[in-house]
C-alpha cells in the first residue's frame, strides 16, 4: 500500500511539476526521462500480465490502439514526428493499464485518488498565488483578464484538469469516513480538507473563465444528480452524510454569488458568452471545426499522423478564412480523428464507452453497499471531462491525459474480474501476444533515445556561439537525419554567409518533410537573394542583363516562383505568400520583356496586400522611373510583421519545439531578402 501510494504520488507530482507540461517539450532531459518512464511502464506491464479475462481485455484494448497508432505513423505525412508522438500516446495507454490493475483493490483506488488530489492541491495553490499576485495590478476599468494557468499551458487546460479533481474532494469525505469511524478528530480534519479543497477548486475553475470548463462542470453535476435520482428508491447508504449536505450546498452557493459579484462581472461575461455570440472566439472555434472536418474527410482512414495536426491544418484554411492557427482544433474528438483517422477515433470511443458503462454497472451495486465513493467521483469526473472536451482538446498535455487515464482505469476496474481464467490456454500463443507488443515498443525506444541525444546537441547549439553551434547542429543532423527542423535551422544560421549551403540545407529539410510552407518560403527567398547578388541592386532592370546573366536570372526566378507557389498551396489563406507569388510573377514578365505588365503586378501587390516587401516596392519604383511612370496611387508600404518585433531571445527561439517540429509561430525563423 505504501509503495503503491509513493509511486503514484511521485508520478503525478512529476507530471504536473514539469514532466507532463508544455515546458517539458522544450527540455531534452525531461523528454528523455519521459521516454524512459514510458518504456519501463510497458516492460512492467508485459512482464506482469496474467492469463485472466481482465488481462486479456487489457492486452486487446491496449494492443489494438498501440498497433493502430504505429501503423498510422507509417502512413503519416511526416513519419519521423508521428513515431515520436506515438510514444507519448503509448504513455497514456500505459497509465490506463496500470491504473486498471491498481484499482482492482480498494487500497489501490485510494492511492490513485490521493495522488490525483495532491496534484490538484498543488495546481490550485499555484493558481491562487498567480491570481493574488495579479489582483493588486488589476487594470482599472477593465478587470477581465485570465491569469491563472497553474503549471499548464492555458486557463482552458487548467479548467479541464480541475474538472477531474473537483469530485474527488467530496469523495474523500465519504470514503475516508469508513476508515476513520473510530477517530472523530481525524474524520473532522478530513472533512474540513475535503470541503475546503472542493470550494477552492471550484473557485479556481470559475476564475479560469473557460466555457469548456463550465460545460464540463455542469455535465459532471448533472451526471451526479442523475445517479442520486436512480439511487433514491434503492440506495440504503449515502455517499455524503445527509446532515452535511446543507452546509456544502450553502458554501457552494455563497461561493458562486461572491464570484459573480466580482467588479466587472468577468466570470458572468464568459457564462453569457456560452449561449450568445458575445465573444468572437465562438465564431473562430466553429470555423476551426469546419476546417478540421475537411481534414478528416481528406484522410478519413489513417489521418495525418500523430502530432501532425498543426502541420496540415493551414492547408484547409480557405482564402479569407479565420487564421487562428492553434496546436489543436479545440475539439478532442476532431483532434483524434484528424491525426489517427476514424479507426483511431472508433478504437478510442470503444475504450471510453467500456470504461463508462463498466463504471456505471459498478455504481449500481450501491444497493448492496459495495460502492466505492472514489469510483463514483471518477465516473462523474470522466463524464464531465468527455463532455467538456467538445470545446477543447488536451491530447497534447501529458499531465492532464495521464490524470484522465487514471480515472478511466478506476472506472473500468472490477475486483471480481481477475478471478476468472482466460480462454487463452496455450502458453505459446500468450507469449507470442506479449512479444508482439514488446518488440515494436523496444525498437521505438531505441530510435527515440537516439533522437533525444540529437535534441541535447541541438539545445546546446542554440545556446552556443556561431562556429560551435554549427558543429553541434551538424552532429544533431547526423544523429537524426529525418528531422527537417535541424537542417532548416542550420540553413537559417548560414544563409547570410553561404547561400549555397543554406539552400542545400533547406532542400534537405524539404526532402524530410515537404509540407512546410515556411521552408518553401525561405528557399524561395534564398533564390531571390542570389538574384539580388547577380544583378547588384533592385534598382537594376532584369531585361537589360547580358544573355548569360539573364539565363541564370530566369532559372532563379522560376525556382523562386515554384517555391512560393508551393508555400501558397500549403497555406492558401496566407496573403503574404500570395503577394510573394505576384511579385515573382512580375519578375518573370520583366524577363520576358513585358515591363508594363511587371509594373502592374507589383502595383497590384502593393495596393492589395499589406505584406508586400520592401524589395518589390524598390524594384517597382525603379522600373516605373525608367519608363517615366509615377507610382503615386499605391498604398504606403507596410513592413512585414517580422520586422516590427524585437529580435527573439534564446528562450523564444526554443518555442519552435525542435524535436516535435510543431511551430508555434516565432517570426525570427523567416528569411527575407532585406
Amino acid at each position: 500500500m505504501k509503495l503503491c501510494l509513493l509511486l503514484w504520488l511521485n508520478f503525478m507530482l512529476y507530471m504536473f511539476l514539469i514532466g507532463g507540461t508544455v515546458k517539458a517539450l522544450f527540455m531534452p532531459s525531461t523528454l528523455l526521462v519521459n521516454h524512459i518512464i514510458c518504456f519501463a511502464m510497458w516492460i512492467g506491464i508485459l512482464l506482469s500480465v496474467r492469463q485472466t479475462r481482465d488481462d486479456v481485455l487489457r492486452l486487446t484494448l491496449a494492443g489494438s490502439l498501440t498497433i493502430w497508432y504505429l501503423l498510422a505513423s507509417v502512413f503519416s505525412i511526416y513519419p519521423r514526428l508521428s513515431f515520436e508522438v506515438a510514444m507519448q500516446r503509448l504513455m497514456y495507454f500505459a497509465v490506463f493499464l496500470i491504473a486498471w490493475r491498481t484499482a482492482e483493490t480498494e487500497d489501490g483506488t485510494r492511492c490513485i485518488a490521493i495522488s490525483l488530489l495532491t496534484a490538484c492541491a498543488f495546481e490550485v495553490a499555484l493558481s491562487l498565488f498567480q491570481w493574488l499576485v495579479w489582483l493588486p495590478r488589476r487594470p482599472p476599468g477593465e478587470p477581465f483578464e485570465r491569469v491563472i494557468i497553474g503549471t499548464l499551458n492555458h486557463p482552458n487546460d487548467l479548467a479541464m484538469f480541475l474538472i477531474l479533481g473537483l469530485p474527488m474532494w467530496l469523495a474523500t469525505i465519504a470514503q475516508e469516513q469508513k476508515r476513520t469511524e473510530c477517530n472523530i478528530q481525524a474524520y473532522a480534519a478530513i472533512k474540513f480538507i475535503g470541503i475546503v479543497g472542493a470550494l477552492l477548486t471550484t473557485f479556481c475553475l470559475l476564475l479560469t473563465c473557460s466555457r469548456s470548463g463550465y460545460i464540463g462542470m455542469f455535465a459532471m453535476v448533472l451526471s451526479f444528480l442523475a445517479l442520486t435520482l436512480k439511487w433514491k428508491s434503492e440506495a440504503k447508504v449515502s455517499l455524503l452524510n445527509i446532515r452535511h449536505m446543507p452546509i456544502i450546498v450553502a458554501s457552494f452557493a455563497t461561493l458562486m454569488v461572491c464570484v459573480l459579484l466580482v467588479p466587472g462581472n468577468w466570470v458572468l461575461r464568459r457564462l453569457i458568452a456560452m449561449f450568445t455570440h458575445f465573444d468572437i472566439s465562438v465564431y473562430n472555434r466553429i470555423a476551426m471545426w469546419k476546417y478540421t472536418a475537411l481534414m478528416v474527410e481528406d484522410r478519413w482512414l489513417t489521418g495525418y499522423g500523430a502530432g501532425c495536426y498543426p502541420l496540415a491544418y493551414p492547408k484547409f484554411i480557405p482564402q479569407g478564412g479565420v487564421r487562428e492557427i492553434f496546436l489543436h482544433p479545440h475539439n478532442f474528438y476532431l483532434h483524434i480523428a484528424a491525426e489517427a483517422g476514424t479507426v483511431g477515433l472508433l478504437l478510442t470511443g470503444i475504450v471510453a464507452l467500456l470504461c463508462i458503462t463498466n463504471g456505471y454497472r459498478h455504481i449500481r451495486s450501491i444497493a448492496n453497499k459495495t460502492v466505492n465513493a472514489y469510483k463514483v467521483a471518477a465516473w462523474c469526473a470522466c463524464i464531465g471531462f468527455l463532455v467538456g472536451s467538445l470545446g477543447n482538446s488536451e491530447l497534447e498535455i501529458p499531465a492532464i491525459m495521464c490524470a484522465l487515464m487514471a480515472l478511466l482505469g478506476i472506472c473500468i476496474a472490477d475486483k471480481r474480474g481477475s478471478c476468472y481464467e482466460s480462454t487463452v490456454k496455450p502458453k505459446a500463443v500468450w507469449q507470442l501476444a506479449r512479444l508482439s507488443m514488446a518488440l515494436p515498443i523496444t525498437v521505438l525506444m531505441v530510435f527515440l533515445m537516439r533522437f533525444d541525444f540529437a535534441h541535447f546537441l541541438f539545445s546546446a547549439a542554440i545556446r552556443g556561439y556561431c562556429s560551435e553551434a554549427i558543429k553541434l547542429l551538424q552532429r544533431s543532423i547526423e544523429l537524426d537525419r529525418q528531422n527537417a527542423y535541424y537542417a532548416s535551422q542550420l540553413g537559417l544560421m548560414l544563409h547570410r554567409n553561404d547561400t549555397e549551403v543554406a539552400m542545400r540545407m533547406y532542400e534537405r529539410s524539404l526532402l524530410c518533410f515537404d509540407g512546410d510552407p515556411l521552408h518553401w518560403h525561405n528557399l524561395g527567398h534564398l533564390n531571390l537573394l542570389k538574384l539580388k547578388r547577380l544583378i547588384g541592386s533592385w534598382s537594376m532592370r532584369l531585361d537589360e542583363l547580358s544573355d548569360k546573366a539573364k539565363e541564370e536570372a530566369q532559372q532563379l526566378v522560376d525556382a523562386s516562383l515554384k517555391c512560393f507557389s508551393n508555400a501558397l498551396s500549403l497555406d492558401p489563406s496566407n496573403d503574404y505568400y500570395r503577394s510573394c507569388v505576384l511579385c515573382v510573377e512580375a519578375l518573370q514578365r520583366e524577363l520576358n520583356g513585358d515591363t508594363y505588365g511587371a509594373i502592374n503586378l507589383l502595383n497590384n501587390a502593393m495596393r492589395h496586400y499589406e505584406w508586400t516587401q520592401r524589395w518589390a516596392r524598390e524594384h517597382a519604383v525603379a522600373l516605373a522611373k525608367s519608363l517615366g511612370i509615377n507610382l503615386t496611387d499605391t498604398k504606403p508600404l507596410h513592413k512585414p510583421q517580422v520586422q516590427s518585433h524585437k529580435p527573439a531571445t534564446i528562450n523564444e527561439l526554443r518555442l519552435h519545439l525542435p524535436v516535435r517540429y510543431r511551430r508555434i509561430g516565432i517570426e525570427r525563423e523567416v528569411i527575407l531578402v532585406e
